[in-house]
């Protein structure tokens, strides 16, 4: 693999066999690999990632700091790029790709999904803390809030309807099993 240094990175993320690498450089670029990580490439016209996520030959990467996000989307392993912008002052801290939809969560509770990488709906999360730890499951998507008394809470998102592009629902479920308790507690 190559190697590199002093890089400065918000996200990495790395598909499941470590063949394609996505980085959300902060103030650098974001860059991405296909081919575990011997050569990089620069994600068009992002000049500072927050957060990023792949999923097969899926990868999203999104920018921070502006009143308004860029976002690049390939859904062929960085062959070809869509963008695409939502308007929020609120940064996103985590990015994750699901079977049917993309979703970006960040401070103030702010959470957007998508089924196609490209238009964006603003979702309720009904939180006002900062949203972390996103990933996607069968079902939906497991997050966790960062609450400033520092005791994370465990939820489960699913959206039910829709999907094809059409509208959906999303629904957040308060969910903290005592080993998730445990483990925020450890930090």
């Amino acid at each position: 693999t190559q190697s590199q240094s002093n890089l400065k990175l918000n996200d990495i993320s790395m598909s499941d066999d470590g063949s394609t690498i996505l980085c959300a450089g902060r103030d650098m670029g974001c860059k991405f690999s296909t081919d575990y990580g011997a050569t990089f490439s620069d994600v068009p016209t992002l000049s500072k990632g927050a957060c990023c996520s792949i999923s097969g030959t899926k990868m999203i990467v999104v920018d921070y700091g502006s009143n308004t996000k860029n976002v690049e989307y390939s859904s062929n392993n960085g062959t070809t790029w869509t963008s695409s912008q939502i308007a929020i002052t609120d940064d996103f801290h985590a990015a994750s790709i699901g079977d049917s939809k993309t979703v970006f969560s960040g401070e103030n509770g702010s959470l957007y999904s998508s089924s196609d990488g490209y238009t964006w709906t603003e979702e309720s999360s009904g939180l006002s803390d900062t949203l972390n730890g996103l990933v996607s499951n069968t079902s939906g998507f497991y997050f966790l809030n960062s609450a400033m008394s520092g005791v994370r809470t465990f939820y489960t998102l699913a959206f039910s309807g829709g999907g094809g592009g059409s509208s959906s629902t999303p629904s957040i479920f308060y969910n903290t099993p005592s080993l998730v308790n445990k483990i925020g507690r450890a930090h």
